[in-house]
């Protein structure tokens, strides 16, 4: 065990956000991945606080877990329309934004189809940290089935 002046203030910090539920995920992605310190420490902030509008979508539930697929969809989508410039999606999508869901492909809309984007895992859900913004890409059910090879969409298409 190392003495508390040989452990940097970092260490101890990154000590700390391991000690958490979900710290073991970061556990591998600090002996794997470059910047996974900056990670733990960027995240450690918000353990216990709960998540708000703009903050990152994978930071920690107020009981200090590691986000569900469904939470960190519906912190994505609440970010997206807190972020997008004015105009760039119908008041009706917008508003399913605001509530975290995703909009609707706004062709088929028109003609009384609602298919909604889809996120796509990158590089899979088999990684620490999933559901990091970096690893999550918007595409729409016809490229997710192009892309995924799990995704398989029949439905219509624009």
């Amino acid at each position: 065990m190392f003495t508390k002046e040989e452990v940097s203030a970092e260490e101890r910090g990154i000590a700390a956000f391991f000690s958490m539920p979900w710290g073991r995920i970061f556990k591998l992605i600090r002996g794997g991945v470059k910047g996974s310190a900056e990670l733990a420490g960027d995240l450690l902030g918000f353990a216990g606080k709960g998540w708000k509008v703009g903050d990152p979508i994978n930071a920690p539930t107020k009981a200090g877990n590691y986000p569900s697929w469904s939470t960190v969809k519906k912190r994505y989508w609440k970010n997206k329309a807190a972020s997008v410039e004015p105009g760039e999606f119908s008041p009706e999508n917008m508003e399913r934004m605001r509530q975290g869901n995703p909009p609707y492909h706004e062709g088929l809309l028109r003609k009384g189809i609602k298919v909604p984007m889809e996120l796509h895992h990158i590089r899979g859900r088999n990684i620490p940290d999933p559901h990091n913004i970096k690893n999550l890409r918007e595409v729409w059910p016809w490229e997710h089935s192009q892309i995924d090879r799990y995704r398989h969409y029949r439905g219509p298409i624009p």
